[in-house]
């Protein structure tokens, strides 16, 4: 009987608070994408992230997780929110980087809109969603193991800062998951009073909140750690129907802006001196581009490949179907699921022996389609495979 009252315990959260967090967090964002509306903001040319400036000026505007750095003298990843607001957007179509001239940009998609007719708690299951399905997840395994031992060992218990001898050894622990978690109400953060040349974390302390606590019971963290990226965010698309956003409204939202695919594109494929540009519709699949490409260069078609597409927490290898241990699979995703904007640059890696690597670059995206791929320019001989 006590188990039971457990579990069920465990199924319940605290609606009123989380609405009010939900609320709050909704702030937040709309202060971000209004800033990123009504100002020309350029991305950094090596990484695709926001610059310093534009990044102390939106966090000026935010009360989730506040810093108190005065200078606009750090990069993205150290503003945690802005950080997780501006790859939540790129990752589910808000927001879609382009390409101006010399320099890179963003420009809002018909997807704000669909995003924020939703009520709060509806957004807040879907960011909840994406933090623990996907962002924490992704671009450092130090992130994920860093989460997962402290997890182990209770360590999102009061903590004092003092007793923390070396902080550099916890730099995502310490710096990203508390101003994230702090972001969304499941930990509160006390900050020093003034920050020391050589701390770059700025917290005395941290503890967990009531709804922290229901969150981590509710989702059952330890489950996601044991499990694949597929399933991991399954499983929690059903966990967060409890938020009032049913698993309807989530895939509807979280479908490409252009679902039918009518579209062509035009990819310029280079590898040293050989280059051939591949006309190719938006409903063929990776698996497709590869055989292309293939044919393009007169390859055997006789080994392994993978595509490697994306920036920073974005950034994903999709694989040859036969590598089925693989989160990603060529042939199970389509091109105008994941080629987002005309100068986009991504990777082809062919034979994992002799790495074959191939630069492609979306040349143009024309809104008619293609049904076969073709040849329609070429430049230099085909390497020789063998």
């Amino acid at each position: 009987m006590e188990q039971n009252k457990k579990s069920a315990k465990a199924n319940i959260l605290n609606m009123q608070e989380v609405q009010a967090v939900a609320e709050r967090l909704a702030e937040d964002y709309i202060q971000f994408l209004n800033y990123m509306s009504n100002n020309i903001v350029k991305l950094t040319a090596r990484t695709l992230r926001l610059g310093k400036k534009d990044c102390f000026e939106i966090n000026s505007l935010f009360h989730c997780a506040p810093e108190i750095w005065q200078g606009a003298g750090r990069t993205q990843e150290y503003y945690v929110e802005i950080d997780y607001f501006f790859y939540f957007s790129i990752y589910y179509g808000i927001i879609r980087p382009f390409k101006k001239g010399g320099s890179f940009s963003v420009e809002m998609t018909g997807k704000k809109e669909q995003f924020l007719k939703m009520s709060s708690t509806q957004r807040y299951g879907i960011m909840l969603t994406y933090m623990f399905g996907e962002y924490l997840w992704s671009e450092s395994s130090c992130c994920t193991y860093d989460f997962s031992h402290a997890l182990i060992q209770d360590k999102f218990m009061p903590v004092d800062y003092s007793q923390i001898t070396d902080m550099r050894k916890f730099k995502y622990l310490y710096l990203t998951f508390p101003r994230l978690f702090s972001a969304f109400g499941l930990l509160e953060i006390k900050w020093v009073d003034t920050l020391e040349k050589d701390d770059k974390n700025g917290m005395q302390h941290i503890r967990l909140t009531n709804l922290g606590s229901d969150i981590f019971r509710f989702i059952r963290i330890r489950d996601l750690l044991s499990v694949g990226d597929e399933e991991r965010t399954v499983s929690l698309l059903n966990k967060f129907t409890a938020l009032g956003s049913t698993v309807d409204d989530v895939k509807a939202f979280m479908q490409p802006e252009t679902t039918s695919g009518n579209v062509t594109y035009i990819l310029k494929v280079e590898l040293g001196s050989c280059m051939r540009k591949i006309r190719i519709g938006g409903r063929a699949t990776l698996e497709e581009l590869h055989e292309a490409i293939q044919r393009a260069v007169d390859f055997d078609n006789d080994h392994m490949y993978c595509f490697t597409i994306g920036f920073g927490r974005t950034k994903k290898s999709y694989y040859h179907p036969y590598c089925e241990d693989e989160p990603y699979l060529a042939n199970e995703v389509y091109l105008q699921e994941i080629l987002l904007y005309e100068k986009m640059k991504f990777e082809y890696l062919f034979d994992f022996g002799d790495c074959w690597r191939f630069e492609i670059t979306v040349e143009k995206i024309l809104p008619e389609y293609t049904v076969n791929a073709e040849v329609i320019e070429q430049k230099g001989r085909n390497p020789k495979q063998y």
